[in-house]
């Protein structure tokens, strides 16, 4: 299922570049790289299997990034990570993907930061597998949106938890249920917790 988009490269030297070079340049900013993971527990039930649940939102996140503290004293996260999910329902094998890059704007409170941002899901894709059918649904590209909290007790380490609201369309067809409804977008928002190392 793993794709990578030329845009999608793009994306990453822009998000990523774009900040540590101004950080650089400025002298009163100052800015660090950054690996972070994440765990998400979906909020909206997706699949309704013979009494069992499946929810895209809920993902295993992998990515890296920079920040950066202004004058202001606002922090200035971009990141491009890889979310990804693997679950069997009943008789079926769900898979999903996605690449967000994201911002997010954090406020520091002594050891506490708060905040909010937006992404862009790039390649999102779902897949269930029966026996040995196999269907793939691509859908759309979306924006999302983030608010985030998270605890700081060493500049090298931070560990937080965030919301995220994002809706995906379908590109082709609509999506139906196993009670025979259908809806023509999927909702991957989550609530998840979150660590990020800093160097």
């Amino acid at each position: 299922m793993c794709k990578y988009p030329g845009y999608l490269v793009l994306a990453c030297a822009i998000a990523l570049f774009a900040p540590a070079t101004f950080a650089q340049s400025e002298s009163d900013a100052s800015g660090r790289w950054l690996v972070q993971g994440a765990l998400d527990a979906g909020i909206d039930e997706t699949v309704d299997s013979d009494g069992d649940t499946y929810r895209i939102g809920s993902t295993t996140m992998v990515g890296f990034g920079y920040e950066f503290v202004n004058a202001t004293s606002w922090i200035t996260r971009v990141s491009v990570s890889y979310e990804f999910n693997e679950d069997e329902v009943g008789d079926t094998d769900n898979e999903f993907e996605v690449w967000p890059v994201e911002i997010l704007m954090l406020y520091p409170l002594g050891l506490t930061r708060v905040g909010f941002g937006a992404g862009y899901h790039a390649e999102p894709v779902y897949e269930a597998s029966v026996d040995d059918a196999n269907s793939e649904i691509e859908l759309d590209d979306e924006f999302a949106f983030i608010a985030a909290v998270e605890f700081e007790p060493s500049r090298f380490f931070s560990i937080g938890a965030k919301y995220t609201y994002v809706e995906y369309g379908l590109r082709d067809t609509a999506f139906v249920f196993d009670d025979g409804s259908t809806a023509d977008e999927l909702d991957g928002s989550s609530l998840g917790i979150f660590a990020v190392a800093k160097f």
